[in-house]
């Protein structure tokens, strides 16, 4: 009630009654910042959490269509996921085909082509060496006997297009 009087009081001591409930309403602003403040800075943990920690290994950029990491880029191709390689492995990348049984493995150490765990097609498989400036990229590569002829054309394309 004193508050609301306050306010509305209109005789000649309101002014000072006045400019007394406003530093009233601004302490209690204070006071009530200054409490949310402190229910804030206690969730705040002590130690960075694991999820907010950098993740080991060598850095990869997905841009568009295009694979990158430390030792080389490539085209995937349209459809194709991207399976990087475990943290702190040598560079390299699987891509596979949406039908499970395709794939292309791009590293810098050599390796032996890839199968894929629930293929139940017959595959074929193979490997090529390729020199980007002063680094030697292994292709390993494993498809379906019956697309290997559409395969070997989309592989020499993902070949082309590394850098």
């Amino acid at each position: 009630m004193t508050h609301v009087n306050c306010l509305t009081q209109r005789r000649e001591g309101a002014k000072a009654q006045r400019k007394g409930c406003e530093i009233t309403r601004f302490a209690s602003l204070c006071l009530c910042v200054f409490a949310l403040s402190l229910g804030l800075f206690a969730c705040v943990p002590s130690e960075t959490p694991e999820v907010l920690r950098q993740t080991p290994g060598a850095a990869v950029i997905m841009d568009g269509e295009r694979y990158t990491n430390d030792a080389f880029s490539v085209s995937v191709p349209a459809g194709w996921r991207v399976i990087t390689a475990p943290a702190g492995a040598a560079p390299a990348v699987t891509l596979a085909a949406a039908d499970n049984c395709t794939l292309i493995h791009l590293s810098i150490t050599l390796a032996d082509p890839p199968t894929a765990p629930n293929c139940d097609q017959p595959t074929q498989t193979l490997t090529n060496e390729i020199r980007l400036a002063e680094q030697t990229i292994y292709a390993a590569a494993s498809a379906p006997v019956n697309l290997w002829a559409a395969f070997t054309e989309q592989f020499d394309q993902v070949l082309a297009s590394l850098r």
